[in-house]
């Protein structure tokens, strides 16, 4: 298991819009991130900053999870909430743990 975290900002006063767009992700969308190794996804907002976490099964499982065609549909959905780099991408930056410790026993 691998935890992936990524930071990104939203365009100025777009996140009530992107966060109800959130609110009822595509099924076909979250099927492609649990087929390609993504068992948990999460997103937080303060104020205009998002800020993702995930458990995914292998280091590969985000990159292969988004170079599906329906997370690339998906992207372009985001795209005018989401502020672009110089390439007009996302300009995601991503997040290092510091502390995780699974507290459940089985």
């Amino acid at each position: 298991m691998t935890i992936e975290g990524y930071s990104w900002q939203l365009r100025s006063r777009m996140a009530a819009e992107y966060i109800a767009i959130h609110r009822d992700p595509w099924p076909e969308l979250t099927a492609a991130f649990r087929d390609h190794g993504v068992e948990t996804f999460s997103i937080y907002t303060d104020g205009s900053q998002v800020f993702m976490h995930s458990e995914v099964v292998s280091a590969d499982s985000w990159r292969t999870a988004w170079s599906t065609e329906v997370h690339r549909r998906w992207g372009e959905l985001m795209e005018p909430y989401i502020d672009l780099n110089k390439i007009r991408a996302p300009a995601v930056t991503p997040l290092h743990v510091v502390y995780h410790q699974p507290l459940a026993t089985t």
